[in-house]
């Protein structure tokens, strides 16, 4: 690879967290440098990330800008542990936190104004006293490009890891009026209305504004090192809330956030594997047990293995987090175990590249300006909401992991390439741009298939509202209401056969979560309708049943429809079924996307839940990958999986990873059949073809 970068060559990262105060004189007074690279080495690490600074605001080196931790006591750890890290083989990374304790004390003109007063001292995390979120359209901005150009005047390194380059909360602070004020005309909203200019507009200004503070950022380290990298962690969910978006993901080198296991580490991947403008992405992941807040459970050496496998499933580089003891101590237990780990995993770095094709048949597409919810619409501006549409794509690829569909999750960075997949999921995507139901639009038209739920299209981003819908003519119905009840009925109807059969007009499917009211198109076949609870569920003047809320209060509104346009095949629900973990719901949910796939799906298996399938293709050999995962908890041994691959090229020789023995498999037209007898954690085969 002729430009090929240290990310595409590393595949043992470490970052050990040291966010520690220095109230107390002893902390960090027995930190030895020495003894941390020492400890990475015994882990086998090939890259560190060393803090500098952290969410606490002391600067772990001597520095003419903030405030030196004072248990360092004027010591450059800095410097000794990057330059024992380069001794060592082990490439150093500085790592900068962009929250600051320190700064947000001494600086009260600095700190983020939440709309309703607060600073992030008093509720952040539910833990007060304990974070400082200040403002980069105040001083700050100055105060952290200082901290960079003192890191990169002073020592090298191959980049810059930064954490914590988000809002976080919403900022209403005098120096966020003004700036808005000025670049626009307008005064800041005080209320959610995803349907008015002046809040679209806000958002997006907050967006560009993290933007600016990034490439500022960048431009010192590329100044000093053309080649370094610049990345942020993404360790959620980008949003509007947050600040970050599509374009934002395109100006840092690669995606890198810490994640959990299962099926939202895997939307998760799909997701960062997609937005990274470079690959592979990267996930870190805690040591402890369960999660970062632990401190001294340790995860035990099989789980490390699962969530470094299950990252190599889906092409990406994983790192492990330590939390370094407040006076300076390392547990060497932990490098023990992430030795073992390191090792076991590097066996199938000859098998990893970093650019592969997923083979996938479903595409989940999200966009990160669909934060707010159309029911938060006049609540005041805050930052404490709940994404419909996030929790409905999160859970549709829980219902796809659960049902064995090859799946992808794709935002605005793909329109170009929907035509790779067989079906498009909506998953109550409520706000969509112009150029996106333009796009979506188009691919139906041309013979490519959707499922859609719930508020579909109903905002665009430049504060346009159609409650009808924007791709109304593309789903056959139109919006014209919603429920009040978040218990509803889907309803068979006479002639339709897509519920089982123990489901009728008087026993309908439950689905606890509103429905729209639609009307549909004189040409769009209903496949089941609207029933509602006896009682309305929130009514405690009286009930049906104590204990549930059993349904007989009977619509014709349409609550499952199908339609035809274009060439295409168009489902739609009025719920969002995808939301639903019942084994018939998501039944329904996987016959209706395999319907919309077609009878040539990228593979078939039968792996029982929680076990995924990933399946790419190389790009430089060919070669298919076949990657099975294994994400229970406590670890149990699958027995007897049987798969099914389609790979229509000769396949020349079919082995598994890492040990290259060859695997017995069938061919039966475009597919490749073989059985696995086991998977304790993580299975990888190899189908080299011609």
């Amino acid at each position: 690879m002729a430009d090929t970068k240290w990310y595409h060559n590393s595949f043992r990262r470490n970052l050990i967290d040291m966010h520690i105060p220095d109230w107390n004189e002893d902390f960090f007074s027995q930190i030895d440098p020495v003894q941390y690279v020492e400890m990475l080495k015994k882990a086998n690490v090939d890259t560190a990330y060393i803090y500098t600074t952290s969410c606490v605001g002391l600067c772990n080196f001597p520095t003419k800008v903030g405030k030196m931790h004072a248990g360092l006591k004027g010591r450059d750890i800095i410097k000794e542990i990057t330059d024992g890290c380069r001794k060592a083989g082990i490439r150093p990374i500085l790592y900068i936190n962009i929250w600051s304790m320190y700064a947000y004390l001494n600086h009260p003109e600095w700190r983020c104004k939440a709309p309703d007063g607060r600073e992030s001292i008093e509720y952040m995390f539910g833990q007060p006293g304990r974070y400082g979120v200040l403002c980069p359209n105040t001083g700050y901005r100055e105060y952290v490009l200082a901290l960079v150009r003192e890191l990169m005047e002073n020592y090298e390194t191959d980049g810059l890891w930064i954490d914590m380059l988000i809002w976080r909360t919403i900022c209403t602070c005098p120096s966020c009026k003004k700036r808005f004020k000025d670049e626009t005309g307008f005064d800041i909203p005080e209320n959610v209305n995803l349907g008015d200019k002046v809040f679209t507009t806000f958002m997006k200004k907050r967006d560009e504004w993290m933007i600016e503070f990034f490439n500022d950022i960048k431009a010192i380290v590329c100044e000093k090192n053309p080649d370094a990298s610049v990345v942020c962690n993404s360790a959620y969910y980008p949003d509007s809330v947050h600040g970050t978006s599509e374009k934002f993901s395109q100006q840092v080198e690669f995606i890198t956030g810490d994640s959990n296991m299962g099926p939202v580490r895997s939307f998760e991947a799909k997701l960062f594997n997609n937005i990274t403008r470079n690959h592979p992405f990267e996930f870190l992941c805690s040591v402890m047990d369960p999660a970062l807040w632990e401190h001294s459970m340790l995860k035990t050496e099989e789980h490390l293995l699962q969530l470094m496998t299950s990252c190599i499933a889906h092409n990406g580089r994983n790192g492990f987090i330590d939390a370094i003891d407040p006076y300076g101590s390392l547990n060497p237990a932990v490098y023990e175990h992430l030795g073992k780990v390191y090792k076991e995993t590097d066996k199938y770095i000859p098998f990893l590249e970093p650019e592969m094709d997923m083979c996938a048949d479903v595409a989940i597409y999200t966009n990160f300006h669909s934060t707010f919810s159309p029911d938060d619409d006049g609540k005041p501006l805050f930052d404490n909401y709940t994404s419909e549409h996030m929790k409905a794509t999160m859970e549709a690829a829980a219902r796809l992991v659960e049902q064995n569909i090859p799946f992808d999750v794709i935002t605005s960075l793909q329109l170009g390439e929907l035509s790779k997949y067989k079906a498009l999921i909506l998953a109550d995507a409520y706000v969509l741009k112009k150029e996106e139901t333009d796009a979506i639009r188009e691919y139906v038209r041309n013979g490519g298939n959707l499922y859609a739920s719930s508020r579909c299209a109903i905002y665009d981003y430049d504060g346009g509202k159609n409650s009808e819908g924007n791709l109304s003519d593309v789903l056959g119905v139109k919006i014209v209401g919603k429920t009040s009840e978040k218990m509803t009925y889907i309803r068979p109807v006479d002639g339709v056969k897509i519920l089982p059969d123990y489901y009728t007009p008087t026993h309908p499917l439950s689905m606890r979560t509103f429905q729209t009211l639609v009307e549909a198109d004189a040409d769009t076949k209903i496949l089941g309708k609207l029933t509602l609870p006896i009682v309305h569920p929130e009514d405690t003047s009286k009930f049906a049943s104590a204990i549930s809320d059993p349904p007989g209060k009977v619509t014709e509104y349409p609550s499952l429809t199908e339609n035809t346009y274009g060439k295409g095949k168009v489902y739609y629900c009025a719920g969002s079924l995808e939301l639903l973990p019942g084994r018939d719901h998501g039944g329904l949910f996987a016959r209706l996307l395999k319907e919309l796939i077609g009878d040539s799906p990228a593979f078939i298996t039968d792996a029982p839940y929680p076990v995924e399938l990933v399946l790419y293709r190389q790009k430089e050999s060919g070669n298919y990958v076949i990657n099975l995962s294994n994400s229970t908890l406590p670890i149990l041994t699958i027995p007897d999986i049987n798969v099914k691959v389609r790979i229509p090229e000769k396949v020349t020789r079919f082995y598994t990873a890492p040990d290259g023995k060859d695997h017995p498999f069938t061919r039966d037209g475009d597919y490749i059949s073989f059985s696995l007898d086991r998977l304790r954690v993580f299975g990888m085969f190899i189908a080299e073809t011609e």
